[in-house]
């Protein structure tokens, strides 16, 4: 008599897959105006303008959220926030390391800030000082115009930054 025999299930561990990390949909997802507020010390979260980015497989990139903030003068808006996903942190990193470096190569420089837990560099454009950091999969920009706030942009950009990141969980 032959006794028909059943493959045993796989005891080898099912590929792990990659979830896409959820960015907030909205501007006061990523940080409520009046929180912004308060951590910039003036009122500009009255006026929202949000531009919601794609993947782009190329440089790693999975989403991204930038919102605007204020009323636009000459075209630029006194704040930008961009919170956008990666892949992987080695690639979150490798974008924070060639901005860096296209605003070194245009002789602007940088300087080293700290952003909650993270460390982040300040680059000072023309058109606005900005803070950049990665955190994990994340990495944040904040951008604040010329005189779109009271005193200590840096820092404030910095403390913001560092808001931003919490929120997402970094």
């Amino acid at each position: 008599m032959v006794i028909p025999t059943v493959p045993l299930p796989s005891t080898a561990a099912a590929a792990a897959t990659t979830v896409a990390p959820v960015l907030p949909n909205s501007c006061a997802r990523m940080i409520p105006g009046n929180e912004l507020d308060t951590a910039l010390g003036a009122r500009l979260s009255s006026t929202v303008d949000v531009v919601l980015g794609q993947a782009q497989a190329d440089i790693g990139r999975t989403g991204r959220i930038t919102c605007r903030y204020g009323t636009p003068v000459g075209g630029a808006f006194p704040v930008e926030i961009s919170l956008t996903s990666y892949a992987s942190a080695g690639e979150a990193d490798d974008r924070v390391g060639a901005t860096v470096a296209a605003a070194e190569r245009q002789g602007l420089g940088s300087r080293q800030v700290t952003v909650g837990e993270a460390q982040g560099l300040y680059v000072p454009y023309p058109s606005g000082g900005t803070v950049v950091a990665a955190a994990g999969i994340y990495t944040v920009a904040v951008t604040l115009g010329p005189g779109s706030v009271p005193d200590a942009g840096p820092a404030r950009a910095a403390s913001t930054a560092a808001m931003v990141l919490a929120k997402a969980g970094r």
